[in-house]
């Protein structure tokens, strides 16, 4: 049924949003490739590329205090209101206003534990990496 099949796809997404940075990044290039994956793959997993899940105002209001201290509202006008242009695997971008001259501004801020979760990707990757040329090994 259509409503199955559009909770399935919606499924889906979700599960790689949640799958860390490196599975969000393999999908990233999966979905760039309809020559490989299809078009119906590709069309599924493209929000991946910009449209990740943002994260919540507040974890960038903590980052720009703990970056630039308490001032920092002196130098960068960004609100809850801003736009988010896009959230990818590793951060999100706003735009922003430059206080000391009035130029807009893009102002990119990486995602709550993300050199955590980095971390953790590249050891499932380097641990899958030595069982590969464990196996390669037996063969």
């Amino acid at each position: 049924s259509p409503t199955l099949s559009s909770r399935w796809r919606s499924l889906s997404v979700s599960a790689v949003e949640r799958g860390g940075a490196a599975v969000i990044k393999l999908f990233q290039w999966a979905s760039s490739r309809p020559d490989m994956f299809g078009l119906a793959f590709c069309d599924l997993f493209k929000k991946l590329q910009d449209s990740t899940e943002p994260h919540a105002f507040a974890h960038t209001e903590a980052i720009m205090e703990d970056t630039y201290g308490a001032g920092w509202r002196d130098c960068i006008r960004i609100s809850a209101e801003s736009p988010v242009l896009g959230s990818g695997c590793i951060g999100q971008v706003y735009k922003a206003v430059d206080a000391r001259t009035g130029e807009t501004v893009a102002l990119k801020i990486l995602h709550p534990n993300i050199e955590h979760g980095i971390d953790a990707d590249l050891d499932i990757l380097r641990a899958a990496a030595r069982l590969l040329d464990w196996s390669d090994e037996r063969v």
